[in-house]
């Protein structure tokens, strides 16, 4: 027995509603099912699992509790983070001012590049987004059993067992995105990239400040 089974309830019930919460990855999800449909809301919901799963992998290896206690590394990503939502963002309310052309474009079958792009960019929010690591260090810890050994391959499993849930969920949402952009079209698409270019632009700078705090706290 790898994990205890015992203690699996609990972390479930506490996977369920972080999954649950919004945040940027769900924001992304939304987003490009809105603006290019379902199937690519789902490779940006795969994307965004490979970035879970990486960090997953770190951490199980030591290396999450590197980067976190690595000020120079942590704001590297933190404001790397920040520029890339940024960027997405504003690419967000500029595609928005152009809905009903986004709208054409997305009735034409998804290319390769175009799926690749949706792909990387969940993985770039996973990736730039070091908080991801803390969450790790500061949960998965409370349901590692020392008496079973190998504590890494239990934190390892533990995350991906929190990662098939949240693949599952934006999965299911990148689904009813894209349904709902085939039923309402451009005025849907137009809203959805207003609401995620503001929420991201305002997230990124919230991010910038939370590292001018820190750095005064040195």
């Amino acid at each position: 027995m790898v994990l205890d089974y015992s203690l699996l309830p609990a972390y479930l019930a506490i996977a369920v509603t972080m999954v649950l919460i919004p945040g940027a990855d769900t924001l992304l999800v939304v987003s490009v099912g809105a603006q290019r449909g379902a199937l690519e809301a789902i490779l940006a919901a795969l994307g965004i699992c490979g970035g879970s799963l990486i960090y997953g992998v770190l951490t199980a290896l030591g290396i999450g509790a590197l980067i976190v206690s690595s000020p120079t590394v942590f704001a590297f990503l933190l404001l790397a983070g920040a520029g890339y939502l940024s960027y997405l963002g504003f690419g967000f309310l500029k595609q928005a001012i152009r809905a009903p052309a986004v709208r054409e474009r997305t009735q034409t079958p998804t290319a390769l590049g175009a799926g690749f792009a949706s792909f990387r960019s969940g993985l770039l929010v996973n990736l730039l987004n070091p908080k991801i690591v803390l969450f790790y260090l500061a949960l998965l810890p409370q349901f590692v059993t020392p008496e079973l050994g190998a504590p890494g391959l239990q934190m390892f499993l533990l995350s991906c067992i929190l990662n098939a849930i949240g693949t599952i969920y934006l999965v299911g949402v990148g689904i009813a995105t894209g349904q709902l952009q085939a039923a309402h079209s451009s005025p849907f698409t137009g809203r959805v990239l207003r609401a995620t270019g503001g929420a991201y632009v305002y997230r990124s700078r919230f991010a910038k400040f939370l590292y001018g705090n820190i750095r005064e706290l040195k």
